[in-house]
C-alpha cells in the first residue's frame, strides 16, 4: 500500500472521530470517551489498510494469472498501474482476463 495513503488515513480518521468525544463524554466521561475514540480510530485504520492490501494483492495475483508465461513482476505491476488488471471480483472458477485499453 502507498505509505502516503496509509499515513493520511492514520491522521484523518482520528480527527474525524474526535467529533464523537463530546457526545460520548456525556455518558462515559471524557477520559473514557477519548480512549474509546482513539481505539476505534486505530481499529478502523487497521481494517481499511488490511482490506486495501488484500485487494491489491488479489489484483496482482489475478493479473499474473492472466499474463503470458515468462512475464516478470515488473510487467504485472505495469499492467496494474495502467488500469488493465482483471477485476478483483473475478470468480475463483473463471480464468482472469486483462481489461482492454487503459
Amino acid at each position: 500500500m502507498n505509505p502516503f495513503i496509509e499515513n493520511a488515513l492514520r491522521r484523518l480518521v482520528p480527527v474525524l472521530l474526535a467529533a464523537l468525544v463530546p457526545v460520548l463524554a456525556r455518558w462515559i466521561g471524557v477520559d473514557d470517551a477519548t480512549r474509546l475514540v482513539a481505539d476505534l480510530g486505530s481499529l478502523i485504520v487497521a481494517i481499511v489498510v488490511s482490506t486495501l492490501q488484500t485487494r491489491q494483492s488479489r489484483q496482482e495475483k489475478l493479473t499474473g494469472l492472466a499474463m503470458p508465461a515468462g512475464s516478470t513482476e515488473n510487467d504485472v505491476k505495469a499492467i496494474v498501474k495502467a488500469g488493465q488488471a482483471p477485476s478483483v471480483s473475478t470468480p475463483k472458477d473463471e480464468v482472469p482476463e486483462l481489461a482492454a485499453g487503459g
